[in-house]
């Protein structure tokens, strides 16, 4: 709860079951929820872009320096 929702440990923690289950079931959760999955795809596709230009350059000091 302190993570998802900005609370305090002791505000969380006197929560009970049932309104936690409703607040990670809202809308707005599952709405925040997409958007993190979709942020982190996005960051994901950039360092495996990154990765690449890597690999590339690596295979391109190999094929300079020779056998």
């Amino acid at each position: 709860m302190a993570l998802y929702f900005g609370q305090d440990l002791l505000t969380a923690n006197r929560l009970t079951l049932s309104e936690v289950n409703a607040l990670f079931e809202s809308s707005s959760y599952q709405n925040w929820k997409k958007g993190q999955e979709n942020q982190n795809k996005a960051i994901s596709s950039v360092i495996g872009g990154i990765n690449n230009v890597i690999k590339g350059l690596n295979m391109l000091g190999k094929s300079l320096n020779g056998p």
